[in-house]
């Protein structure tokens, strides 16, 4: 999902018209996840041929069926919490349903996706953060080698102000002594 569209981003054993059309433009959201967006669960339809959508010959259901040959479709949800990520969709081209196995397999498979998604996503936050530390670490090293080095400078000239004050007095004593 991005915000009121979603869109296909990955497929595996859809070709020609029907995959070129699918990953070709964004969908509704509520097209793509129908009650899903409510109520996040499993959507298992046994026939789209034989359901209302297809009688009402909406758009996204009519293409499935005949450019797609889709007949039994799967939604499982890719959930974290309650929050929808995105979906896995499975159909068949015969009407058959899927098994209560098969749709358990799925399920879980989608949570294993979801913890791989997240931890995809940690370990980019990760990386940056690193970035982030390593480019502030360079510049407060930087700073610190400047302020090093203005700290030799100034007790280079402590040292010269402390040696012209030597002098000084040196000369002082000895124009006493001179004058005495």
């Amino acid at each position: 999902p991005d915000g009121e569209f979603a869109r296909w981003v990955a497929l595996r054993g859809i070709t020609g018209p029907y995959a070129e059309l699918i990953t070709s433009k964004p969908y509704r959201r509520s097209v793509l996840f129908g009650s899903t967006l409510e109520k996040p669960s499993v959507i298992h339809i046994l026939d789209l041929k034989d359901g209302e959508g297809y009688r009402r010959r909406a758009p996204s259901i009519v293409e499935a069926v005949e450019l797609g040959g889709v007949r039994t479709w799967l939604l499982v949800p890719l959930l974290k919490g309650n929050a929808l990520l995105g979906a896995l969709v499975f159909y068949r081209q015969e009407v058959r349903a899927f098994s209560d196995e098969h749709i358990s397999l799925l399920q879980n498979f989608a949570d294993q996706a979801v913890i791989a998604m997240e931890n995809a996503r940690l370990l980019n936050e990760l990386r940056q953060r690193t970035d982030e530390l390593a480019r502030l670490f360079e510049n407060e090293e930087a700073r610190a080698w400047e302020l090093a080095k203005s700290l030799e400078d100034l007790r280079a000239a402590q040292d010269r102000l402390i040696r012209a004050e030597k002098l000084a007095d040196d000369s002082a004593c000895h124009r006493e002594i001179a004058a005495a």
